[in-house]
């Protein structure tokens, strides 16, 4: 079985990766917003979909375990103490990933496509790929 295993590119298991993740449309949802908005901090997210905060973790846990999307953490001083907040936005091969899909799909019909290209954390997806 490992042997079969080592012929399957890497790229097409991240994508497969990538599909399962999108299994709903609560899932795609935040996907794209997290594109469209350039990330999102956590309370933020919910209070957007107006979800409760464990749906919201487990849709954002989906999304990062299949590559999508990444958490960082950004401290902040002036708030007063150490107090941080947790953000989430959407990795380079997940943007790779959004236009590889709709170029296979609708090549010239995506206008959040063409609208994310103008932006500056597209300019990484042409540099790639």
């Amino acid at each position: 079985m490992n042997e079969d295993a080592v012929v399957i590119p890497d790229e097409l298991i991240g994508g497969f990766r990538a599909c399962a993740a999108l299994k709903d449309n609560e899932h795609w949802a935040v996907y794209i917003a997290l594109m469209k908005h350039d990330g999102f901090a956590f309370d933020k997210l919910v209070d957007h979909f107006k979800s409760n905060y464990h749906e919201m973790a487990v849709i954002l846990e989906d999304l990062v375990n299949a590559g999508l999307v990444e958490e960082f953490t950004i401290w902040d001083s002036e708030i007063g103490g150490d107090y941080s907040r947790i953000f989430y936005r959407v990795t380079t091969p997940g943007i790779r990933f959004y236009f590889r899909i709709f170029e296979a799909v609708i090549p010239t019909k995506n206008s959040l496509a063409r609208e994310l290209k103008e932006k500056r954390m597209c300019k990484v997806v042409s540099a790639y790929g």
